[in-house]
């Protein structure tokens, strides 16, 4: 049985000081997200939720702040609402 290649860089490339050097990560190491407006489908509360752009795709997974229901990808119901609207 043979060892791994120890000269190998890991990923995500860790920094001598144990911080992540971004710069010497894989691309798919970064995930990047960005926050939507949802209606929860048990409790109709409006939300901000968090999607992250995971590879292959993204990640549509949010726990209600008003019912603690758990939204999935198949219930996310994305809503616009007027701009000076106030969440609760």
């Amino acid at each position: 049985m043979t060892e791994p290649n120890e000269s190998a860089s890991p990923r995500p490339h860790k920094k001598n000081d144990g911080t992540v050097d971004f710069e010497k990560s894989h691309p798919y190491d970064k995930v990047h997200s960005h926050t939507e407006i949802i209606q929860c489908t048990e409790c109709s509360k409006a939300q901000e939720a968090t999607v992250y752009n995971t590879f292959p795709l993204a990640s549509y997974v949010h726990t209600c702040t008003g019912c603690g229901y758990i939204i999935m990808e198949s219930e996310w119901q994305k809503i616009e609402l007027p701009i000076k609207t106030k969440l609760t």
